[in-house]
């Protein structure tokens, strides 16, 4: 009997010890994982910042590490060209539109990797909505954590290019 109460409670001991060592273990694996996708968005955010961004002359920019997402901005007046650009999936549909949503001034798709370069001419500064989102396929995948997806927009004046580096 002393025996089996003995065995008993080294059996409680050990699972009171590793029960909470493997959910720890779980929880910094999730945790070290998300950590690790939040640095590769600020690494790759900063890697097209520098691309497509026209700093001095641009209107703004804004980008996310999700599924889907928008925001609204206000650029001035003008002829510009908003670049998105995606990466993590196959293709993502961009849309902008009034900041109501209830004009859509452009839309289209974008193949990850490469940047769209998607037209829009303001009369005046007012509130413009960009929203961006993977079709089904790549959403459900994003959900589902077998994929993970940045992506980005700039607001650039009509034709800006990045400077090239000399060679």
């Amino acid at each position: 009997m002393l025996r089996r109460t003995l065995l008993r409670a080294s059996a409680l001991v050990a699972a009171t010890l590793v029960v909470p060592l493997v959910l720890v273990g779980c929880s910094s694996s999730e945790q070290d994982r998300e950590d690790a996708r939040n640095a590769q968005f600020r690494h790759w955010a900063a890697t097209v910042q520098r691309v497509v961004e026209d700093r001095p002359n641009g209107q703004g920019a804004a980008g996310s590490l999700g599924s889907a997402g928008a925001v609204t901005l206000t650029p001035d007046a003008g002829h510009w060209d908003v670049l998105a650009v995606c990466n993590g999936i196959d293709h993502m549909y961009f849309r902008v539109s009034d900041g109501d949503a209830s004009h859509v001034h452009s839309r289209t798709d974008v193949a990850c990797g490469a940047t769209a370069r998607i037209p829009l001419d303001l009369a005046t500064a007012q509130d413009v909505r960009f929203r961006g989102h993977p079709y089904d396929e790549d959403a459900k995948a994003v959900s589902d954590d077998t994929a993970f997806l940045f992506w980005y927009f700039a607001i650039v004046p009509r034709g800006w290019e990045p400077p090239t580096a000399a060679g």
